[in-house]
């Protein structure tokens, strides 16, 4: 009888090779989930920012839409010193100019999760940058000739808000 070597007749792994591969497979194993994780919101982001910015733009389309100011600062001296609806606008289909969307809140119906909030300030010329304050009791001089709007989207899987600003004016004919 021929004696048999033992090592190469063996087959399977050995205790020190199994305990190596689960050690490894323990560090390595997490960190592949975190990329997947990470590539999954990732792809998600990429799915909301677009969302964010359509919703954005369709909205302040419909406020630019409007009228710059009830009033006419050449009639009546100076343009609305309160910014909002005025009586009787209850309904974003009854704003007729710019600043009733001051405070306005909307959640877009068949998009769950998106909610936008606007605001309407006026600004300078001078410094578009930061909104005016209204006086007291405003001089008939006082016609400023932008007003700031921002619309902001907001959505749980967005970063931040997804803000959208533009200045809109009163042309007015010589």
């Amino acid at each position: 009888m021929k004696p048999t070597n033992r090592k190469w007749n063996q087959k399977g792994f050995s205790l020190v090779e199994l305990i190596l591969t689960i050690t490894l497979m323990t560090i390595g194993l997490p960190a592949i989930m975190h990329l997947f994780a990470e590539t999954i919101m990732t792809s998600a982001k990429l799915v909301v920012q677009p969302t964010s910015a359509d919703l954005a733009n369709e909205l302040m389309e419909e406020i630019k839409s409007r009228k710059f100011d009830e009033r006419t600062a050449k009639t009546n001296g100076n343009w609305s010193t309160i910014m909002g609806t005025d009586s009787g606008e209850t309904t974003k289909a009854q704003f007729d100019d710019v600043d009733d969307f001051n405070g306005y809140t909307q959640s877009f119906s068949g998009y769950t999760g998106y909610s936008a909030t606007v605001s309407v300030g006026y600004v300078s010329s001078a410094n578009i940058n930061s909104l005016l304050t209204i006086p007291g009791t405003v001089p008939a001089s006082w016609t400023p000739s932008y007003k700031m709007i921002t619309v902001t989207i907001s959505n749980a899987a967005l970063p931040a808000n997804y803000v959208l600003k533009t200045l809109v004016t009163e042309v007015q004919s010589l």
